[in-house]
């Protein structure tokens, strides 16, 4: 069990009598600096600002900074892009770079370490804004105290002066918005001048998920990366905005229902009283942003705890799945979508015997839960739960997850379906890819549509014949018949005058239905989905030479796209859901651009897992009547 949460467990074993009392217990040796901040606002008159001070200090407990030579460590981080050959690179050598900083480096709880002038200076800068600013009019006392007051906006960030020294980033961009009456007050309009500063300050937005060690607060050093987290983004968008008055906060699914890894974004109260998203550093408020994927959950980080998540924390001293060991959210999955609250058969003899349950999505690899519940009688109970998604209930005891229930789908009447394996009724489908098309794969069709094949007995295709011509949809693979009028050594993709055809790779198949590896290829014929080649950029250079004159049979091909059709020559292999776990079905080497998957059972819930490369695997389900495969 780590630090953070033995010690916020041992903050609840005090009386629950009076939160107050309980933070300034764990301060420790830095209690006298808190006292002092309550008896300068006791002192003050100010009745308000006593009680931000105490909603301050009460919800302090378990909330950490960054403290050290961090801005060292930024210095070095801008000598290390400043004198690399490239962004890439530089980046490539900067989780070296940061390992070198944690003896430097620490993370220490608020509490014990913050100074009383500190959090003074904050409370007077947050109220400053609120009464006397412009962009935060519009938000009551409560909302004041989660979206303006807090001194940190993140989880580990600096404990620096933040308000004053990013103030100036875009503020004349705001400024100018008082000649309209309009935007006057308005933070709708603040964010989009502010968003568009930073958008400026970056090449693209681009995600990248793995750590590269501390993060960086420092937006000009930040601004140098070739890329972050969805939640570096934000945590730095919501810094730059809060400097000057904007409310903005976060709001996060923890795990997305369909794909891997969870998403952030930022939200702000706007002036008709409800929440509005935006992406920062990319796109303005009221853009759709995600609005075409399925949320399981949503919460939004807060400053003041959970009083559940934290319920469970003190029950089971902290032995929690990961999602309740920071609990400073809380559930805004209602502002979303409808949702519904269900109740879920459980399995027997599983001998747990917890009350508390976790309701689960599938991450690729694993069941990750994104929220939690209770069971009696036999069922769990969830409330909120997004629709058209498919769960499985768990467990979680001695840091382990123990299935309790089999998987099944919440559809959009709010029904579950089990998962159930007929082993007397079996299915046989052929399966082309072993992941979803996402949209960031469909945004690129205009450059995937047709194109032909030309064959020649000449590597400068003087004289050439047409063999075979690709349809103008099936976006990620297929495969062509080939006409010709005699064998042909050399062999090309083309596209049609004006339109891109851009490919990733071509197997050819001779007339004994045997492969025909080129002795002279390119990126078209690499093994490589992830490399392509769009032949109206450069047709005389892509030329594939067979080695000597043939006759095939047919061509496949994979378009360009997200690595995950399949690919002949990989390995790919099938599981099923059974008995509380992934049953092994076959192992198949491709010898298509479709595998042909037999004899699974009917009714259950699938799994294909790539072996030869790539981390997006996917659980689906076949659909008989309609004979197509449904991904979940």
């Amino acid at each position: 069990m780590n630090r953070f949460i033995l010690l916020v467990v041992f903050v609840l074993t005090v009386s629950c009598a009076d939160g107050l009392q309980q933070a300034l217990e764990f301060a420790g040796d830095n209690r006298g600096e808190l006292e002092k901040v309550l008896e300068h606002y006791a002192a003050s008159g100010d009745e308000e600002k006593l009680q931000a001070a105490e909603w301050l200090i009460t919800n302090m407990p378990g909330h950490k900074s960054m403290i050290g030579d961090y801005s060292t460590y930024y210095d070095a981080v801008d000598s290390l892009f400043e004198f690399s050959e490239s962004p890439d690179i530089a980046f490539r050598k900067l989780p070296e770079l940061s390992s070198g900083y944690d003896d430097r480096i620490s993370y220490e709880f608020d509490s014990r370490v913050i100074r009383a002038d500190f959090l003074i200076r904050n409370i007077d800068l947050a109220f400053a804004q609120w009464r006397e600013g412009e962009w935060a009019q519009h938000i009551d006392f409560e909302e004041f105290c989660e979206w303006l007051l807090p001194y940190t906006c993140g989880q580990s960030e600096p404990m620096d002066e933040w308000r004053v020294d990013l103030e100036p980033i875009a503020k004349s961009y705001i400024d100018k918005l008082n000649e309209c009456d309009d935007y006057k007050g308005c933070p709708r309009a603040a964010i989009c001048r502010v968003n568009d500063k930073l958008k400026g300050m970056i090449v693209k937005q681009k995600w990248h998920h793995d750590s590269f060690g501390h993060n960086i607060y420092r937006p000009s050093t930040f601004a140098l990366l070739p890329g972050a987290s969805c939640e570096d983004y934000s945590e730095m968008a919501v810094r730059i905005m809060r400097s000057k008055g904007i409310p903005v906060g976060i709001d996060y699914t923890p795990q997305w229902p369909d794909r891997y890894y969870g998403h952030y974004w930022c939200i702000f109260p706007n002036l008709r009283g409800k929440t509005t998203m935006f992406n920062p550093y990319a796109s303005n408020p009221d853009y759709p942003h995600y609005s075409h994927c399925k949320f399981a959950k949503v919460f939004r980080r807060t400053y003041a705890q959970n009083k559940e998540c934290m319920a469970l924390l003190k029950k089971y001293q902290g032995d929690v799945p990961p999602l309740c060991r920071t609990p400073f959210f809380k559930d805004v999955t209602d502002e979303y979508m409808q949702t519904v609250d269900i109740e879920v058969p459980l399995i027997k003899g599983t001998g747990y015997s917890r009350r508390d349950v976790y309701i689960a999505v599938f991450d690729n690899f694993d069941w990750k839960p994104v929220y939690w519940g209770n069971k009696c009688c036999g069922r769990a109970f969830f409330k909120g739960m997004g629709k058209n998604i498919t769960y499985m209930v768990v467990g979680y005891e001695n840091g382990e997850q123990i299935p309790l229930s089999k998987p099944f789908h919440l559809d959009f009447d709010g029904n579950i379906n089990e998962f159930t394996p007929n082993f007397r009724d079996t299915e046989s489908f052929e399966i082309c890819r072993k992941y979803p098309m996402f949209q960031h794969v469909f945004v690129i069709h205009k450059a995937l549509h047709g194109g032909y094949i030309e064959a020649s007995d000449d590597p400068l295709f003087s004289k050439s014949e047409i063999v075979s011509e690709l349809p103008e949809w099936l976006l990620t693979s297929g495969k062509v018949i080939v006409r010709q009028t005699k064998p042909h050594r050399y062999w090309r993709l083309c596209a049609e005058d004006g339109r891109k055809c851009d490919m990733a790779e071509l197997f050819f198949v001779g007339v004994d239905g045997n492969f025909i590896r080129p002795i002279i290829g390119n990126s078209l014929v690499d093994g490589d989905p992830l490399t392509n080649y769009s032949p109206n950029e450069n047709k005389l250079l892509e030329i594939i030479d067979l080695g000597e004159p043939v006759t095939l049979k047919e061509i496949m091909y994979v378009r360009r796209g997200d690595g995950n059709a399949i690919i002949p020559g990989d390995e790919y292999e099938i599981y099923y859901w059974h008995d509380s776990s992934w049953k092994f079905h076959t192992s198949i080497t491709a010898d298509d651009v479709c595998l042909r998957v037999s004899d699974l059972p009917s009714g259950a819930l699938y799994y294909i897992k790539g072996i030869s490369r790539g981390v997006q695997n996917r659980i689906f389900v076949w659909d008989d009547e309609k004979k197509t495969i449904i991904w979940h």
